[in-house]
């Protein structure tokens, strides 16, 4: 279950964009460093204090919060960043949203790998902006 929770927390986000950005501190920083950049960040996004603020802002710090609070999510989430930073390095295509077939009954879009398999993307991990995927069949990402 944690495991799945991680996930989920690292492809809500945009591979350019990763929670210890969103926080604004070095991937090496310490608890205690993490904790003063959520404190600050999130006083100055909250809702209540600022109404003009973007509520998906305030969202990515809290999530961001809840994954790097924790030393055994933050090590699932590192080793996942790393995996996808890699899998992004063998991307074989670059294809637009409007190239991609929607099917609204499983909430996804998707597109055909010329191996036969599928590349899926599920519609809450592209609103969120998750942008590589893996074939269902073989190694090729788009």
């Amino acid at each position: 279950l944690l495991f799945f929770c991680c996930f989920f927390v690292f492809v809500a986000l945009k591979m350019t964009q990763t929670l210890y950005d969103i926080l604004g501190v070095d991937k090496e920083a310490k608890q205690d460093e993490i904790k003063q950049a959520y404190t600050k960040l999130i006083l100055i996004n909250h809702p209540d204090k600022n109404e003009h603020q973007d509520p998906t802002k305030f969202q990515k710090i809290q999530m961001a919060w809840e994954v790097l609070r924790d030393n055994e999510q933050r090590n699932i989430y590192d080793a996942e960043l790393k995996a996808k930073n890699m899998l992004r390095s063998y991307v074989q295509e670059t294809v637009k949203l409007s190239e991609l077939n929607h099917d609204v009954e499983e909430d996804c879009y998707w597109k055909s790998c010329r191996c036969g398999g599928r590349y899926i993307f599920w519609s809450d991990e592209l609103q969120q902006g998750f942008d590589v995927t893996q074939c269902d069949s073989c190694s090729f990402s788009i």
